[in-house]
């Protein structure tokens, strides 16, 4: 299990929540040297650089409709509810998360739950800010709700780190045993606390009830998170139905001794340990073209599809007829940026819990041409 954790991490490259772009110089030489050489002709080769290493085989890249956010969603509604701070403990650590509680939260009801982490140095306040100061993404899941695009559901804000300077859950030393650590906070303390105070599909917090309501529980994450969430995959699949990795990636460049395996295949071989079929899991995964974990993450996820396929099933247009769907939002703009994680998540939504006046979100997908 050891090993196993080590090879997860090498899906996060790259910490940073802003975005990064490099100057890359042409291949040919002649063309460095001319004055004629401009921003423009770097950037397309760049881009040219990553689709050609992306594509591979002829279904290497997804370019997919990504459905935008209207833009008057990032406005309050003025009817939405409020975000809540929940404090607990772990291991005698105090830590808290945020909870995003939906428009017309009724405790007789029951609501799905869709767990969230932010990037590297960000915390419980990451998408919510702190609690009752509103944020562009409740703003966002309010209208969604409210317009009938997806189910009423509660959204959790968590926390991965233990320490006030993250760097010191983030160096060589300690990351594995901070994500071992997580993963065990998340299944033996976070999920029992947030399910035992709101109203969701658990009868109660006894493993077999959490057991019992999966279908009802989404982890995704952003970054860091999305290499969290895939993590979660292998290590509480018995707990969480859904999964959002939205760009994620390998770490291997950090940890060079660490691996020699691929992700891939490291992640099929945990798996296949565990006794649950191709329909006991649903993956939404998405990558920005420009984005820069794209380099790391697009492999893993093309090593995936084309070389696990009696694990993942590809679908873009039906949940019933695959578990996993992996988008890449094309363009220059589609780099590291908070602003496109919104649009993930507003996505994932859709395709997790979405109503039937969506169900055509999914268009069929276009591959990119020369």
């Amino acid at each position: 299990m050891k090993k196993f954790l080590c090879v997860i991490l090498s899906l996060i490259t790259v910490f940073s929540l802003v975005a990064c772009s490099k100057n890359v110089q042409p291949e040919n030489s002649e063309a460095s040297t001319t004055t004629e050489t401009t921003t423009e002709s770097t950037t397309e080769d760049l881009t040219a650089k990553k689709l050609a290493m992306a594509r591979g085989k002829e279904e290497g890249l997804f370019y997919s409709p990504l459905v935008a956010v209207p833009d008057y969603y990032f406005k309050p509604t003025g009817t939405g509810n409020d975000t809540e701070k929940l404090t607990y403990k772990y291991n005698g650590i105090t830590k808290s998360c945020i909870v995003y509680i939906p428009p017309g939260y009724d405790e007789k009801k029951q609501y799905n739950v869709y767990y969230l982490l932010g990037g590297a140095m960000a915390s419980e306040e990451a998408f919510f800010n702190g609690a009752g100061e509103g944020s562009t993404l409740q703003n966002m899941f309010d209208h969604m709700i409210e317009n009938g695009e997806v189910e009423p559901f509660i959204a959790v804000n968590v926390n991965f780190f233990y320490h006030h300077d993250h760097n010191e859950d983030l160096d060589n030393g300690k990351v594995v045993e901070t994500v071992d650590t997580f993963c065990d906070e998340l299944r033996t303390t976070i999920v029992p606390e947030v399910e035992s105070k709101y109203s969701t599909f658990a009868e109660s917090t006894d493993e077999i009830d959490l057991i019992a309501s999966r279908k009802h529980r989404c982890f995704g994450g952003f970054s860091l998170g999305s290499s969290v969430s895939l993590l979660t995959l292998t290590r509480n699949l018995d707990y969480f139905y859904y999964y959002a990795p939205l760009c994620g990636a390998d770490f291997r460049t950090y940890y060079p001794d660490y691996f020699d395996t691929s992700v891939a295949d490291d992640l099929a071989v945990e798996l296949e340990k565990l006794d649950y079929t191709t329909d006991d899991y649903f993956i939404f995964a998405t990558e920005g073209e420009n984005d820069n974990t794209f380099a790391d993450m697009n492999p893993v996820m093309t090593d995936l599809l084309d070389n696990h396929s009696d694990l993942f099933i590809r679908t873009d247009s039906d949940k019933s007829a695959g578990n996993i769907s992996y988008k890449v939002l094309p363009g220059w703009e589609a780099q590291h940026r908070y602003l496109h994680a919104y649009r993930y998540f507003y996505n994932s939504l859709i395709a997790f819990w979405g109503s039937e006046l969506r169900e055509d979100y999914t268009t069929e997908v276009t591959l990119v041409k020369d």
